[in-house]
């Protein structure tokens, strides 16, 4: 089937469940998968046809990237979307066409929550560009003074020693309360 439907040639970045590499040898039992960090996997080409496999340069080689970003809730969002897009759009290797685009997703505990959406010429550039773009974001941010959003947690004491309750600036409780 590999051999004459090609559904995977030599070259191809492919997806076979977690794992994601470019197909360095395709043998009439296995075939050789490089992953991004150099080792190769021998993957039984049965795996290649019965499994679901995700080719990322079949018929054309582009990829989207996904870039989550989540601010405080004081933020305007449609100017945080506009900012976004505009970062993407002034990034040398991301792509014109399709344009980046950028999504309100909804609203965290503390956060307003987005995604950036934006083309890559291939999807061994998707790794690299999605790093650069989310630093130039984050400088852009920092720049037009919005906050990341952080985790925020309350905490409730039921009880405390009187030396932590002065501490604390709370009265003593109690006395032999702890």
């Amino acid at each position: 089937i590999l051999a004459f439907e090609r559904p995977v040639e030599v070259g191809d970045s492919v997806q076979v469940g977690a794992l994601a590499g470019r197909v360095r040898y395709i043998g009439l039992r296995s075939s050789i998968l490089q992953t991004p960090a150099g080792a190769e996997v021998i993957l039984p080409n049965a795996d290649l046809i019965s499994n679901e496999v995700i080719n990322w340069s079949l018929s054309d080689s582009i990829c989207r990237v996904e870039l989550p970003v989540s601010v405080g809730q004081d933020t305007e969002p449609r100017r945080l979307l506009e900012m976004m897009t505009d970062v993407a759009r002034g990034q040398a290797e991301v792509l014109t066409s399709p344009p980046p685009s950028a999504q309100f997703r909804g609203f965290g505990d503390h956060s307003l929550d987005c995604v950036l959406y934006f083309w890559v010429p291939t999807f061994d550039d998707s790794s690299r560009l999605r790093s650069e773009v989310g630093l130039a974001v984050h400088d852009a941010l920092k720049q037009a003074g919005i906050e990341m959003s952080t985790p925020q947690f309350d905490l409730r004491l039921k009880s405390v020693t009187p030396a932590a309750g002065q501490v604390l600036g709370k009265p003593p409780s109690e006395p032999g309360a702890r």
